[in-house]
């Protein structure tokens, strides 16, 4: 007979540990975002700190890095002993752009970019109990890019998830009555102010279906991220997208 034995600890959420700052600009969102969602929640002020008090029943880790310095061998080898079995991650604020070509990435640590957190973080949290978000589902879309060949990697994505899709070079309202959700491509929708976005976006009037407006773009800033959400735009997805279920 099997002696397998199921425990308390396999099956309750476990705890993420938040490495480093809470409230930079570039992180949070992020940690906003976990707070109310996981079971337990223990903040480190770094990863030293993380191995003089160390935290219990850790199922991620999740090191907010403002800078491109480095990290001991030893800490980090430390961490992996104590919490052999828990997600490591790294959000990187805009002073880690590439450093994976030209600096020291922590071994053993996914990078994630700021920016990118929407779309990654979350299925790490779920071994700490975050429950999935039921996501607006939509039928069709509309890619607003300059070219076409910008726009036919995402209308394939869409069409892999069965979604139908064309593209604009230019938004058009009456066009866009009958679709639910509109791809603004940085090749046309590029940093603006607030007002912009607006007039970029100009709801139409006769149209009683609303709207989710998506701003694809590769490096945004965080202050660039907040105006256009202030604009109108209501998501945004950052360069290059893997997962087409994103897009819908």
């Amino acid at each position: 007979m099997s002696d397998l034995r199921i425990t308390a600890a396999d099956t309750e959420p476990g705890t993420l540990v938040w490495c480093g700052p809470t409230h930079h600009p570039e992180f949070r969102d992020a940690f906003q975002f976990c707070r109310p969602r996981v079971a337990q929640l223990a903040v480190r002020c770094d990863a030293t700190e993380l191995i003089s008090r160390p935290a219990g029943l850790v199922r991620a880790i999740v090191f907010a890095r403002v800078h491109r310095s480095p990290i001991a061998a030893s800490v980090i080898e430390s961490i992996i002993a104590r919490y052999p079995d828990a997600d490591r991650v790294a959000l990187l604020s805009s002073l880690c752009d590439g450093e994976s070509r030209t600096g020291e990435p922590w071994p053993s640590v996914r990078p994630i970019r700021f920016s990118r957190w929407r779309d990654q973080l979350p299925p790490i949290l779920i071994p700490c109990g975050l429950k999935p978000e039921a996501r607006i589902q939509v039928s069709s879309l509309i890619i607003v890019a300059d070219r076409y060949e910008t726009a036919e990697p995402y209308l394939d994505l869409a069409k892999t998830v069965g979604r139908i899709g064309i593209w604009q070079k230019r938004y058009q309202p009456a066009a866009a009555r009958n679709f639910e959700q509109v791809l603004w491509d940085e090749s046309v929708a590029r940093p603006a102010r607030s007002a912009q976005w607006q007039a970029l976006i100009r709801p139409d009037a006769a149209d009683r279906r609303p709207k989710r407006h998506v701003w694809l773009v590769t490096q945004p800033t965080a202050n660039e991220l907040e105006i256009a959400r202030d604009g109108g735009i209501g998501f945004v997805l950052t360069k290059p997208i893997v997962d087409p279920s994103i897009l819908v």
